[in-house]
């Protein structure tokens, strides 16, 4: 189980960033709801439906995505994660980062759900036009994650994303320790 020392709560760090990011209801928890509502936003900001072949898989990627997170970090089987549990899993693929040098296998697997979702056109690549859909549903939601994934003038492979990724979590991983979360594992 996660334990924390929350010492100072007004501070924000890039995975409690994240999380509220994805906390779509803003109601303190990560559940199923919220990937649903993630991928009805996406529809709607396309036009789409479910019954259009690519707004069925979109939705169905940030579904499976939603799915695959929760499930890794859902250790009370809730069907749900709070700020502490999300924060705690985000510690612990750091860890394993700072330790093996890449993302373990579970958590690409989960970003290369994330990547499938980010795709709009399913063109293999994540291009400015897939992610600004993204600005537009979460513009209240800055997070310097979206910054390291955003896709640069050429977009954004799924191999482009885990890297990106594994950087991300090198580098925020020891920050957030030596600063207001104290982990205990």
């Amino acid at each position: 189980m996660w334990v924390f020392d929350l010492t100072r709560a007004a501070d924000t760090t890039p995975f409690d960033q994240w999380f509220a990011t994805l906390d779509i209801d803003s109601d303190g928890r990560l559940t199923p709801v919220d990937f649903d509502r993630t991928g009805h936003a996406v529809l709607e900001q396309r036009g789409w439906t479910l019954a259009d072949p690519r707004g069925a898989a979109v939705h169905a990627a940030w579904v499976a995505f939603g799915d695959a997170l929760l499930a890794s970090m859902d250790e009370m089987g809730e069907g749900s994660v709070g700020l502490e549990a999300f924060v705690g899993y985000c510690l612990t693929v750091s860890n394993r980062v700072q330790r093996d040098g890449a993302l373990p296998d579970w958590a690409a697997e989960q970003v290369g759900l994330l990547f499938e979702a980010l795709d709009l056109d399913g063109d293999g690549c994540i291009s400015t036009g897939d992610f600004e859909v993204y600005r537009d549903i979460l513009p209240d939601r800055e997070c310097d994650l979206l910054e390291a994934i955003a896709p640069r003038s050429y977009g954004t492979t799924e191999a482009d994303l885990k890297a990106r990724f594994a950087h991300w979590w090198t580098f925020q991983g020891p920050a957030i320790r030596s600063g207001s979360l104290v982990a205990a594992f």
